[in-house]
């Protein structure tokens, strides 16, 4: 970049720049009040950004080449590819100056000469521009006006004359005193109701006890309504009189005496009297009511009247007002418009510019460019900077995980051991599986220290362990083989199952040919003994996985019983699970749950970190207990970058080996079964020298 930079610098052409300042203000200058009808773009605050624009347009640069020489013309052709416009506008800059309303106009040219006539020409043409884009909006503004006054004024006499008809269909006088009489009538009559309304229900409260006395059989003659009554009363003196006499008869006399038969009759005759008094005043009673409910219906009619004929006297007055209003409306509609028509006319004799030269165009002495210190020291700095930063986004895009200590920080989980890449170099009749499985190399090394972790690691007596990882292709199945022949070779009894159930190949890894295996055993169709067949490797056991079943996790689920795991734990002392990868399928969540231990391998520079948190949340989910992470493939490329860390010492080789329960050395339930505690203090004290020696180092 540098070197391409300084040889541009130096067959670059010397330009020269000229400058001229203009001042464009908001507006023109004021006359009158009306020129505003030509500034009303002018009040936004995109306005001055609209100009800047304008000032690099092509029909600014257009309008400007016009007022250039004929000789120059060619040469701006040229220098835009054969369209002599583009040659302007690429030698042209608008500078607006901050806080200001001042602009810098700038032209580039070989000659100082021509680069202030441009700048000159780029002026006028902006001020002409300008100017008949003004001319334009008084003229068009001037007819819209006009049309405008002419559909107002048609407006407003049709809206006046609509008043006028209104007004003289309903005789409307003075709306607001007929509306106040009507008012006072309807709240004379409001009030009158209520007394109405009073009497009669006092009315009809005297006739409804009146009626449940006559119910209740009590003499009409004793109603308070009946004593009222002069008639009555005279009526029960005689009724008194007769019954006194009546009573002093039979003191002297016998009932059957004429005198005293004859003063009866005299008693029933006043009280027959009596009760007929009372019922006549119970029909006044009953009359004077049926009147007060007469007179309030009455006047409920006359205050619908009433309030119909205020309702109708409101509604004219809205509708009349409604009118009234459109028409001065129209009015001062029309009115505006006349008078902002006869501005714009005299507008129209007093043209002025908003744009204003300040000083002339001066052009500089020395070229302005190019400049070869500077762009040399910009060639160096932006090489710098693009290479840092292509650096920093592949390492930023980069979501693997790289190294143990990655691996640890990232997924919370202790690193059991870096397992280098296996290469084949000049042995192609070997294959991956059988150096893995080679006891003196170096997967199998690594994977000693690996088998220590796990037993020094594990609170309860490790008799299953389950071998996962994220995605197929990080060599999970590898390192079950290798971690089960590590264990076998420590002299315990490994029984190695096959759970990949979708795509087995630990029987082709381990040449064993067998139709029959742990499918059958979760179907309960074969014990474990009869399908676990010795391999090469001494005291290591393989269950392949048999007929390939149609749902994996289900069966694992349904079949792994209890059962079937005491069976395995009478016949061998480590069981190793190969399940499918966790990002893929559920069955290593099904089988975590079930082991006592899980462990978790991924691939340096492949195995995304993202990827690999939400697998072992899914572990940790299903109550499986993950004892560590086996970083596979630490190669010289991972060792570069640190990855490395963790690399296994051999004497790891040399430490006694914890044992592990021994199968059939318990119940059947197997709880019991616990790693000899001499051997496990011998183990310890064996590991704490080694770091202590290691330290000293």
């Amino acid at each position: 970049m540098v070197v391409g930079t300084a040889l541009a610098v130096c067959t670059a052409t010397p330009y020269h720049r000229a400058v001229q300042r203009i001042l464009i203000e908001r507006g023109a200058d004021k006359v009158l009040d009306a020129a505003s009808v030509t500034d009303a773009a002018t009040a936004h605050d995109d306005y001055y950004l609209t100009q800047y624009e304008l000032l690099e347009s092509r029909a600014v640069a257009t309008a400007a080449l016009e007022l250039l020489p004929e000789a120059d013309r060619s040469w701006f052709a040229s220098a835009g590819s054969g369209d002599p416009v583009r040659g302007l506008l690429g030698l042209r800059r608008v500078v607006p100056l901050r806080k200001s309303r001042l602009v810098d106009i700038e032209a580039d040219h070989p000659e100082p000469k021509v680069a202030e006539q441009m700048v000159r020409a780029l002026v006028r043409a902006y001020v002409a521009d300008t100017a008949r884009r003004r001319t334009t909006a008084v003229t068009h503004a001037l007819r819209n006006l006009r049309r405008d006054a002419r559909a107002l004024r048609q407006n407003m006499v049709e809206a006046q004359r609509t008043a006028q008809q209104y007004r003289t269909t309903h005789r409307i006088v003075s709306v607001d005193d007929k509306q106040s009489l009507a008012g006072r009538r309807l709240a004379a009559l409001v009030d009158e109701l209520a007394i109405a309304e009073r009497e009669a229900a006092q009315s009809a409260s005297r006739i409804a006890s009146a009626s449940r006395a006559m119910v209740e059989r009590a003499t009409a003659a004793d109603l308070p309504e009946v004593l009222d009554s002069k008639l009555i009363a005279e009526c029960k003196l005689a009724l008194l009189e007769a019954t006194m006499e009546l009573s002093r008869l039979r003191a002297k006399y016998k009932d059957g005496h004429p005198r005293v038969r004859e003063q009866r009759s005299r008693v029933a005759a006043v009280e027959a009297q009596l009760q007929r008094e009372a019922t006549s005043v119970l029909g006044s009673l009953q009359l004077a009511h049926e009147r007060l409910e007469a007179r309030r219906k009455d006047i409920e009619n006359r205050i619908h009247r009433q309030t119909e004929d205020l309702q109708e006297i409101e509604a004219h007055r809205v509708r009349y007002r409604l009118l009234a209003d459109e028409a001065d409306k129209h009015k001062r509609l029309f009115d505006a418009v006349q008078t902002r028509v006869q501005e714009i006319e005299v507008l129209e004799n007093y043209a002025t510019s908003n744009v204003h030269e300040i000083g002339g165009p001066v052009s500089t002495a020395r070229p302005v460019r190019p400049r070869p210190a500077l762009a040399l020291a910009l060639a160096l700095l932006l090489g710098a900077l693009l290479s840092t930063g292509v650096a920093f986004l592949v390492d930023l895009l980069d979501r693997t995980i790289k190294s143990g200590a990655e691996a640890e920080r990232l997924l919370g989980l202790p690193v059991l051991g870096l397992l280098p890449h296996i290469r084949l170099g000049l042995r192609p009749d070997t294959t991956v599986d059988d150096l893995a499985l080679a006891p003196d190399s170096p997967t199998a090394e690594a994977l000693r220290g690996v088998r220590t972790k796990l037993l020094l690691g594990t609170a309860q007596p490790l008799r299953t362990l389950l071998v996962t990882s994220t995605r197929a292709g990080e060599g999970k199945s590898l390192t079950a083989i290798s971690l089960a022949a590590s264990f076998a070779r420590a002299g315990h009894r490994v029984l190695l199952v096959d759970a990949e159930m979708r795509r087995p190949r630990l029987h082709r890894a381990l040449r064993i040919e067998a139709v029959e295996g742990l499918t059958s055993v979760l179907a309960g169709e074969r014990r474990v003994e009869h399908v676990s067949f010795e391999t090469a490797e001494p005291n290591l056991y393989l269950m392949p996985c048999g007929v390939v079943p149609p749902n994996p996790a289900e069966l694992l689920s349904i079949g792994l019983t209890r059962g079937i795991r005491l069976q395995m734990a009478e016949h061998f002392d480590l069981v190793v699970f190969d399940s499918p990868p966790v990002g893929s399928v559920s069955d290593a969540c099904v089988l975590a749950a079930q082991v006592d231990a899980t462990v978790f391998v991924v691939r340096a520079f492949a195995t995304d970190h993202g990827l690999a948190q939400r697998a072992t949340q899914s572990l940790r989910v299903v109550g499986g207990r993950i004892a560590g992470v086996v970083v596979n493939r630490a190669d010289a490329k991972a060792e570069r970058t640190g990855a490395l860390e963790f690399t296994y010492d051999p004497a790891y080789a040399a430490l006694p080996v914890p044992a592990l329960p021994r199968a059939n050395s318990a119940g059947p339930e197997g709880d019991s079964l616990i790693p000899d505690t001499a051997e496990l203090d011998a183990a310890i004290a064996a590991v704490t020298a080694l770091a202590a020696e290691e330290s000293k180092a």
